[in-house]
């Protein structure tokens, strides 16, 4: 079976699942109303802009990968380069607004199936495709390759499930690897891997991870003084990156311990924002 039967097979199950996708968006749009906004974005129907600079389209599936993406935009933009982000979930939509402030056209990546990628391409116009992770769809790399668009995955890792996922599907996995153009892989390990899919060897370079390239802002410690300064030397409880039904659990262990510790201070720093705290009203009162 050729490659493009495979992806015409493809996308035909892509076609076939999206009133699934649908509805499962609709459903997590009752806990984060993000996923309600611009979905015409997911088919590519992004606006049609006139920029005078090459456009570098960066795809960074969530909030983890727009992190680590942070300081190459950074270097990209300080070259005159527009940034096109494109992001699969709302935090990480919300993660590029907070680090990027307004500088990068933001928009919902499109749906792996060739409308939807095509139309994209032809309202986007981008030099390159940066990939952030392992994010691999087969018709965004296709239609890229297609129309001249570079294909580049940036901080790439593979792991050993991940590999055997890509075995069993190997004349898809075979033509990707085929057109993309540049792997900086984070380790050597992870490297072979994308060689065994079959990647060119001369397309791949072992730089490490780019999250370690993040420092620490300037003001770090500007802002660590005026928090400890409002804090008042009061003992506090930090909850990081919690889950919906998570912060009730913490509240509860917290009034436990303001018992023995009257002046504790709670403080809640959710995974997906924005968040609703109507589930911890029943313990409220007995917080307060």
């Amino acid at each position: 079976m050729g490659n493009g039967l495979f992806r015409v097979l493809y996308s035909l199950l892509f076609y076939s699942l999206l009133p699934g996708v649908w509805l499962r968006l609709l459903w997590r749009s009752i806990k984060e109303p993000l996923y309600r906004q611009d979905f015409s974005h997911r088919l590519g129907f992004v606006p049609v802009k006139i920029r005078h600079q090459p456009v570098v389209w960066i795809h960074a599936v969530s909030a983890g990968e727009t992190i680590a993406s942070a300081p190459l935009v950074e270097h990209l933009l300080s070259h005159k380069i527009s940034i096109v982000m494109t992001n699969m979930t709302a935090t990480g939509r919300d993660r590029v607004d907070a680090l990027l402030d307004g500088r990068v056209d933001n928009y919902f990546a499109p749906y792996d199936v060739p409308g939807s990628v095509k139309r994209f391409i032809d309202r986007v116009r981008p030099k390159v495709l940066v990939i952030i992770d392992t994010e691999l769809w087969p018709n965004m790399i296709h239609y890229c390759h297609q129309q001249g668009v570079k294909v580049v995955l940036v901080n790439a890792r593979l792991s050993e499930k991940s590999f055997r996922g890509y075995q069993k599907i190997s004349g898809i996995a075979g033509s990707m690897m085929a057109h993309i153009d540049f792997i900086a892989s984070q380790t050597q390990a992870q490297g072979d891997r994308f060689l065994e899919l079959g990647l060119d060897q001369k397309k791949l370079h072992v730089f490490g991870s780019i999250k370690f390239d993040i420092g620490p802002p300037d003001n770090l410690e500007s802002k660590a003084d005026g928090l400890s300064a409002a804090l008042g030397g009061r003992p506090t409880f930090i909850a990081a990156s919690t889950h919906r039904g998570e912060e009730s659990l913490v509240l509860g262990v917290f009034i436990e311990l303001r018992r023995q510790f009257p002046d504790l201070l709670l403080i809640i720093a959710p995974r997906h924002t924005p968040v609703s705290y109507t589930h911890l009203r029943a313990h409220e009162t007995e917080a307060d």
